[in-house]
């Protein structure tokens, strides 16, 4: 008990200090001073949930208090220009409600007066300054009704604010500069500036909040844009390292001894519990500092937690631009004021300064937070690379070149290394894209800077390029098209580009139409639809329902489920798909997967970039069956499948399984189901393997053997060929060529090497003769009776010298094609072809 009246009294002992404060700042400004009551305690009123619903989400960090505005002020706000913040705690206190906890009403305190204390000046300024430029630009006939209101003295200050900007907006087309130029959106913008400043709702979200959904909703779509923030960023290391992006660019106009140096001071200001005195003089570094709360629930304190990874990179970031750029300044001559001003100017450039009144307006607001949220750093990198770059050449052509030419090399560099660590591009790279265009279009593609330096150091060569496949003129295009769409600041996180891709947070949701559909076709039913629907919002749900870090932790769940199943596999109409296979076995890819998720393996950024396909539903029924029944793994399987599906001919098909480096049995189990599905090719296939073929042996001889077949199928007999003579003689050569055993030899030739042929009526075994006995060995007694026939139909020309062994030398060559030449020369002597010609 006397620790707490001792805080109470310390507390009291705040507020009693920070009166004074309040009025002075009041009364300079021409506002009420505000009264003191001894022992004062502010009149405290939370907004929080009473129902269960509310109470359970405020639990998880969603704050959906909605309180109404009070009728006093409601409907008044939308006109109503403050010359300073509003602060509850500045009004007469009424009614005898109160919500009670010392330390959150303090905070709420410090934060409401404190707004007041340091910022109604810049306010006032502001107004002052708008006021001025409106002033200075008006006819004179506005500028004497402006002049009345100021010297109005029946009017308050909020009467004359009010008068003033009913003569504005009355006059607002009448602005012109000496160009006869208007400023109008010059002071609409400003004061949109000083109205956000004074703690007025954007433009924007008011329509959104009191005509379309009301307050209730618009205040639960604020705290849906905090939560998907702080799961998209709080814990994930790979949004973490994306504080590093800067360097690429602010080092590029600071010298080399001075980047060493502000980076080296930049560890030790990361290691660094209180800030030195170089950090205290920079309003910037200062500001970058986050404050600690006074009062925090757990789901707060889980997420201050998971940001202190992102906080780390940023704070050796800005303090590594921030003291280069500084020891440059003074290396040129300015004294340490000036240094820390231009400094502070030039980290703030760069970073995109975030304390009150740093942010542009756009980036407000409520409604716009799901296209403006992780853009402010992207689009001040834009900012800095086409303005402030230009601005450090000084007018010097060749300065300029070498400050841009750094920029795009350090920016293409990291990427590649980004991109072996994370599986992502996040930095805006021309250099990339455009050598990833150029390998759409041409088929040649530079490899990853971190693999050609890999293989230097292992002594493997240089090797810049490597062959792939070309894409299509429309499938270039298109490539593209979606890389410079996700190079585009509001909209790039949404196509999977960004620093921080809020595509792949919403990707589950992109299945949803077209379940949808399936339903509408009535291909599923009603629940299945609402079942698999739900699976999918689920999935989205994870990224939000914890108090920060939900990204992270789903990548990683995923990552090793990917890694422990050894594919990624996804939940189709009719089944599972594999969408790719991973390697198991490599140590660096398990950890790639835990930290960074699926999409960091290299299989995974095949498969969106197209490099691979995933395999549909049958296949991978398949695949689960061969995993069941012989121990394939996934990525044997998938492998296997790419080369079968990249082969346009059953030649190549087979070619590219007898490869794959799987058993035979696997290699048969999916030969009969993809490749030769027939009954009758089957049961050929069978006998192949009956007589001890390999495999290989047998799928290639059967395919081979169908080769021949097909060709001769396709000939037209012309009389004068037998063309299924031919198709036997060649399956002949085909097979006696076959390196395998002669008794397996004589079981291919008997079975695979025959035909039906056309044989003379007078055929007989009398006519085995002495002349067939001398080619016995090697040729069938019908076969021997159909070329005896076709060569006593031979004509010649008699009285030409060789003629007559010419032409019969021309039978048998059609008769007997892909015979061995050995054994045509037997025939040649059998049939008296002269021996010069044989």
């Amino acid at each position: 008990m006397e620790r707490i009246n001792k805080g109470i009294s310390e507390i009291q002992e705040i507020y009693k200090e920070i009166h004074p404060k309040i009025n002075e700042v009041l009364i300079r400004n021409g506002y009420d001073p505000v009264g003191y009551i001894d022992g004062y305690f502010p009149h405290m009123f939370f907004d929080d949930p009473t129902d269960a619903i509310g109470k359970a989400m405020d639990k998880l960090g969603f704050n959906i208090g909605y309180t109404e505005l009070p009728a006093d002020i409601a409907g008044r706000t939308e006109v109503f220009r403050p010359g300073k913040k509003f602060s509850g705690n500045l009004l007469k206190r009424e009614g005898n409600r109160t919500d009670y906890d010392a330390l959150r009403g303090l905070e709420n305190y410090l934060y409401s007066v404190g707004d007041v204390i340091y910022h109604t000046d810049d306010i006032k300024t502001l107004r002052a300054f708008e006021d001025h430029v409106r002033y200075q630009l008006s006819p004179a006939a506005v500028k004497e009704e402006i002049d009345k209101v100021y010297n109005n003295f029946d009017l308050d200050l909020e009467q004359k604010r009010i008068e003033l900007d009913n003569l504005y907006e009355k006059n607002k087309n009448l602005y012109k500069n000496e160009h006869n130029k208007t400023l109008q959106n010059f002071v609409s913008y400003l004061r949109t500036y000083t109205d956000l400043f004074a703690g007025k709702q954007h433009p924007l979200d008011r329509p959104f909040e009191t005509t379309v959904f009301g307050r209730g909703v618009y205040n639960a779509v604020n705290a849906y844009s905090q939560m998907l923030g702080a799961n998209s960023v709080g814990a994930n290391l790979s949004s973490a390292l994306t504080g590093f992006i800067p360097l690429t660019q602010g080092f590029a106009p600071i010298s080399m001894k001075n980047r060493l140096r502000g980076m080296k001071e930049g560890v030790v200001a990361v290691r660094m519990k209180k800030p030195d005195s170089l950090t205290r003089k920079s309003a910037f570094l200062t500001t970058r500092t986050n404050t600690k709360k006074l009062y925090q629930k757990l789901p707060g304190k889980i997420a201050d937690m998971s940001f202190i990874p992102m906080e780390k990179v940023d704070q050796f970031a800005t303090q590594s631009i921030w003291r280069g750029r500084y020891y440059d300044n003074i290396n040129k001559g300015m004294n340490e004021t000036e240094a820390i001003r231009e400094a502070d100017r030039y980290a703030r450039d760069l970073f995109a300064g975030r304390s009150k009144g740093a942010v542009p307006p756009a980036f407000q607001s409520k409604m716009l937070k799901p296209l403006t949220m992780f853009q402010y750093e992207v689009s001040n990198q834009y900012d800095f690379l086409f303005k402030n770059l230009p601005k450090e050449a000084n007018g010097s052509k060749k300065r300029a070149l070498r400050l841009f030419g750094e920029v795009l090399v350090w920016s293409y560099a990291v990427n590649d290394l980004w991109e072996k660590a994370t599986g992502s591009k996040p930095i805006f790279d021309p250099i990339g894209m455009a050598l990833d265009t150029m390998a759409d279009f041409e088929g040649v593609d530079v490899r990853n800077l971190v693999d050609i330096l890999n293989d230097l150091a292992h002594g493997e060569g240089l090797q810049v390029t490597e062959e792939k496949e070309p894409k299509t003129g429309a499938m270039a295009v298109k490539n593209l098209g979606e890389r410079l769409g996700q190079a585009t600041p509001f909209f790039g996180s949404y196509l999977g580009g960004g620093r921080i891709p809020i595509a792949r947070t919403l990707e589950p949701l992109e299945n949803i139409p077209t379940y949808f559909g399936k339903w509408a076709a009535g291909e599923i039913s009603g629940s299945d639809f609402l079942k698999q629907s739900g699976t999918e919002v689920a999935d989205v749900g994870l990224s939000l329902i914890p108090p920060a870090g939900g990204n992270q932790i789903k990548k990683t769940a995923k990552g090793l489920k990917t890694m422990i199943e050894g594919g990624s596999y996804k939940t189709g109409s009719e089944g599972e798909k594999l969408q790719f296979a991973v390697d198991t076995k490599d140590p660096a890819s398990w950890v790639k997967a835990a930290l960074f998720g699926k999409w960091a393996l290299p299989e995974g950024q095949a498969y969106i970039s197209k490099e691979v396909n995933g395999l549909s539903e049958k296949r991978t029924e398949m695949q689960r069956e061969m995993q069941k029944k012989f121990g394939t793994t996934p990525k044997a399987y998938f492998d296997t499948f790419q080369g079968i599906n990249k082969a346009e001919t059953r030649e190549g098909k087979v070619s590219a399984l007898k490869s794959s480096g799987l058993t035979d049995a696997e290699k048969e189990y999916i030969y009969k189901r993809e490749i030769f599905t027939g009954k009758t090719q089957i049961e050929d296939f069978d006998k192949m393997r009956s007589f001890g073929l390999s495999f290989d042996q047998a799928a290639g001889a059967q395919t081979a053997l169908e080769g021949i077949q097909k060709k001769y199928d396709e000939m037209l007999n012309d009389g004068l060929k037998d063309k299924n003579t031919m198709a036997a003689n060649e399956k002949y050569d085909y097979i006696n060529q076959m390196p395998i055993p002669a008794g397996q030899k004589q079981k291919m030739l008997e079975n695979f090497a025959v035909a039906t042929r056309w044989i003379p009526q007078d055929a007989t075994p009398t006519l085995m003769n002495e002349k067939y006995q001398a080619v016995s060995g090697f040729m069938s007694v019908d076969d021997f009776e159909v070329l005896k026939e076709a060569v006593s139909n031979t004509t010649w020309t008699k009285g030409v010298e060789n003629d007559k062994s010419r032409n019969i030398k021309a039978t048998i060559d059609r008769y007997t094609q892909g015979m061995p030449y050995a054994q045509k020369r037997v025939l040649y002597e059998v049939f008296g072809v002269a021996k010069s010609l044989r």
